[in-house]
């Protein structure tokens, strides 16, 4: 039985900051419920959440290791898009779209369907970005506006290499 006093008790000042997201705080009373154990940070967040989706190595078990390539893809192209998931256009695996509306992190909107947070979605674009940001960012059509703020915030959080980060910034 979920008891709240018990997690509040674990919270620390990066729990409070991550909890701030009502999403983010019903991931982390879900992670809490599971495993028994908060996030670190935000990416440790996602990670948990989104992780099984993302699992190279687990996909490619199964035949298709190319598939969170093509979730990630489809998450930076709404993102820079400001557009749904359709269907029509949009190739995503069935499994794998049946595995997000199973989670709830894909929402159903009749024709097209449409994460639910704009900060998942952000999540999985960071991980297309962050390996071809400097392809992204120099091609002439590209153009950077507030929409990728949080893809941004995701991105940075796991950026390991200084230079990398000061090139990307300045």
């Amino acid at each position: 039985k979920f008891d709240p006093e018990s997690l509040l008790k674990e919270f620390t000042d990066e729990s409070y900051k991550i909890c701030r997201v009502p999403l983010q705080l019903e991931l982390a009373v879900e992670m809490w419920v599971a495993s028994g154990m908060l996030p670190r940070n935000l990416d440790g967040l996602y990670s948990y959440v989104l992780g099984p989706l993302v699992d190279k190595e687990a996909w490619r078990d199964q035949g298709h290791g190319e598939w969170p390539d093509v979730l990630n893809a489809l998450a930076f192209t709404m993102m820079t898009g400001k557009r749904p998931y359709d269907p029509k256009k949009d190739y995503l695996p069935e499994e794998l779209k049946a595995e997000l509306l199973t989670k709830k992190l894909l929402v159903d909107r009749g024709e097209v369907l449409e994460f639910r947070h704009d900060r998942v979605r952000a999540y999985l674009a960071a991980k297309y970005f962050g390996l071809r940001w400097r392809t992204i960012l120099t091609d002439e059509k590209t153009t950077v506006d507030p929409n990728w703020d949080t893809m941004l915030e995701f991105h940075l959080a796991v950026e390991q290499n200084e230079d990398q980060t000061r090139d990307l910034v300045f």
